[in-house]
């Protein structure tokens, strides 16, 4: 009978655990969401430093964020050393994608033309129809 409790007690504090953790997660989303909409980036990054928001979130999907909040304040240095870190990451293919695509845009828009080449020569070994149109746009970006 003892038994059964203590599994009973375990089972419901691991569901408020887990309950717990989605909703902090899901506000604390919209708090980071809100404060970057409102330009309000010191309390941007004083959440997104803070130990529950690293517990909460894995260490790509921060500086993902991070990245997009020095962009909007347009601190094109920490944009950089951020994306730098980020394609260190070993990805999925299409977080890869997605993160290719965002660098060579970056790197276009700063006349940085050689990390843009180098973003493009990855963009054309991808493989696949559905890449072709990423192609074509890289290839005439790259070429203005």
């Amino acid at each position: 009978m003892d038994f059964r409790i203590a599994t009973i007690v375990l089972g419901v504090i691991l569901i408020g655990m887990i309950s717990f953790k989605a909703v902090k997660k899901r506000t604390t989303y919209k708090k980071l969401r809100n404060y970057l909409a409102r330009e309000q980036y010191d309390e941007f990054f004083k959440l997104i430093d803070a130990p529950l928001t690293n517990a909460l979130y894995p260490d790509y999907n921060i500086n993902y964020f991070k990245l997009n909040a020095y962009l909007l304040k347009e601190d094109y240095e920490k944009a950089n050393e951020t994306l730098e870190l980020l394609l260190r990451y070993p990805l999925k293919h299409q977080q890869r994608v997605d993160l290719v695509r965002k660098a060579f845009n970056i790197y276009v828009g700063e006349g940085k033309r050689q990390l843009a080449k180098e973003m493009l020569d990855e963009i054309l070994n991808w493989e696949g129809d559905e890449y072709k149109p990423y192609k074509r746009d890289a290839m005439l970006s790259y070429d203005i």
